[in-house]
Order: C-alpha cells, then sequence, then structure tokens
C-alpha cells in the first residue's frame, strides 16, 4: 500500500464495520488491500489520486484489479473501492463505491467533500452495513 493509502487507511479504518485488517499480498496483485468481515466478507480497495482532472474509478484501477473484482463478486463476495481525491491544495473529495457484478460496473454509493471527519466516517460505515445487509 503506498503512502497516501495507508494515510486514507489511518483515516478511515476505525470506522469501517466488524473486523477490518489490511492485506499485504505479494503473490495476488488484484487483490484489495483491506479484508473485513461484518457478518459477511467483504473487501476494500483504496485509492488516492492528486489532479484537477476528473478520473472514473475504472481508471485508477489496474487489469489484474477488475478482474479480481469479477471473479470474486461473480462468486458473491462484495467489493468497494474508496478513493480520496485531492484538488491540490484545494479541498477533498471522498468516494465510496461498490462494485456491481451483474452490470459489471461501480456504482456511487457516497461522496463527501472536504474532510473526513467522524460524522463523515459514521455515514461511510452506514453506507457500507446497509450494502452488506441486502
Amino acid at each position: 500500500m503506498n503512502k497516501p493509502e495507508k494515510k486514507l487507511w489511518d483515516k478511515i479504518k476505525k470506522y469501517m464495520p466488524g473486523d477490518t485488517e489490511r492485506v499485504e499480498n505479494i503473490c495476488s496483485t488484484g487483490m484489495p488491500d483491506i479484508s473485513g468481515a461484518w457478518k459477511k466478507d467483504y473487501w476494500i480497495e483504496l485509492k488516492y489520486y492528486s489532479t484537477l482532472k476528473n478520473k472514473s474509478v475504472q481508471d485508477l484501477l489496474r487489469p489484474s484489479q477488475l478482474g479480481w473484482h469479477r471473479l470474486r463478486a461473480k462468486y458473491g463476495s462484495i467489493i468497494f473501492v474508496i478513493v480520496e481525491k485531492n484538488f491540490v491544495g484545494r479541498c477533498h473529495e471522498y468516494y465510496l463505491y461498490e462494485y456491481d457484478y451483474s452490470s459489471d460496473n461501480y456504482i456511487l454509493i457516497l461522496l463527501t467533500v472536504d474532510k473526513f471527519d467522524q460524522y463523515t466516517g459514521n455515514t461511510f460505515r452506514h453506507q457500507i452495513k446497509g450494502v452488506i445487509e441486502r
């Protein structure tokens, strides 16, 4: 996990439901950064980028990550992607996506602007729990 993604994890980890841990796997190049369990197993890929240009979540993921998400979702795994976008000293945006196997797309669940505070963290936790409980 690179340094900006580690900082993102440090901000959000206390808000993730259930038991979560960082995965440092050099054997599987597409495996997400975080493994979680709360009623069901789930996975979180963390992404950070700093630019004025918008990028789709697919543009941020490597082909091996896209393949891993598709394969695991096919068998019932829940996959999230959390993106922090830094507008080069202006503000931050935080995005929460869920991978949807049936459409082979990432569905935006939540967008919040500026800072990742307790309110934002609790909102992320609530949204993740809602997806898991469906």
